[in-house]
This record gives structure tokens, C-alpha cells and sequence, in this order.
């Protein structure tokens, strides 16, 4: 019921927003709908740096800005090297090309390909949840 539409509600957003860390793109000005350039261009900078040979952001210390070393050990040594970063922060920490495999063994676009179609459906699972719940919400609230 309601409450596992709200437990799933940040894995189910994450899955068409921001996949493998990439940082959210949505719409600028709100948060409802997916959108890859809705920042990309904006003063505040970009978040997914994709281009024709890859996705993500390079924040190691080795080469990229730096940020990864700014975490105590063994956390900076984890996220300097996309070998060893977790494949949730991958594009937070790295910029890596499309076809690099991910831990899960899959690559890094079939992954987004299929985290965003399997988010679409999360969300749409969670509107019928929450539209079956409208005989024991009162309506102000659930409209």
C-alpha cells in the first residue's frame, strides 16, 4: 500500500532522474519529469558531462576535479578509480565511455536504458496505489 509507495518512491525517482549518480536531470524550476539537457547549459553548471564518448563527471584526484580525495580514507580510495566505485556513484565520481561494464555486468547505457523504463513503470505502479487508496484518504488530500 501507501507505505511502500513512499519506501520505493526515492529508488523509483533516482531510476528515470538520475541513474548511476549521474546527478538529477529533470526540468529546471521543478522536479516532475526527466529532462538530460533541463541543467546541462544553466549557470549552475552540468551534472551529466555526456558526450559522444561517455557520461559523467571525472572528480578523481587524479584526473579529474579533485573531489574524490576530499573524503577520509577508505572512502577516497574507493571512489578514485571507476574499478572500485560503487556502480551507484559511478557518474558522480568518473566519466566513463557508454559501453563500460558496470559490477552488475551490464553496460553503463543498457543500464540507464533499463533503469529508466523500469522506473516509469514504478511510478505509474505507484499512482495506481495511490489510486486505490482514494475511498480511505479523505479528498482533500488525495486529490
Amino acid at each position: 500500500g501507501l507505505h511502500a509507495v513512499l519506501d520505493g518512491s526515492w529508488a523509483t525517482y533516482e531510476k528515470y532522474t538520475a541513474p548511476l549518480g549521474v546527478g538529477f536531470m529533470v526540468q529546471p524550476g521543478h522536479h516532475y519529469g526527466p529532462s538530460v539537457d533541463g541543467y546541462e547549459y544553466s549557470p549552475w553548471g552540468t551534472y551529466h558531462f555526456a558526450d559522444r564518448d561517455g557520461v559523467g563527471v571525472d572528480r578523481s584526484a587524479g584526473t579529474g576535479t579533485g573531489y574524490a580525495a576530499q573524503y577520509g580514507g577508505p572512502w577516497a580510495e574507493l571512489f578514485e578509480s571507476p574499478r572500485t566505485c560503487p556502480d551507484e556513484l559511478l557518474l558522480f565520481f568518473h566519466h566513463v565511455s557508454y559501453g563500460h561494464v558496470l559490477h552488475s555486468g551490464k553496460t553503463v547505457i543498457q543500464h540507464i536504458y533499463d533503469t529508466h523504463f523500469e522506473g516509469v513503470e514504478e511510478a505509474e505502479e505507484a499512482s495506481r496505489t495511490w489510486a486505490g487508496l482514494a475511498d480511505l484518504v479523505e479528498p482533500a488530500r488525495h486529490a
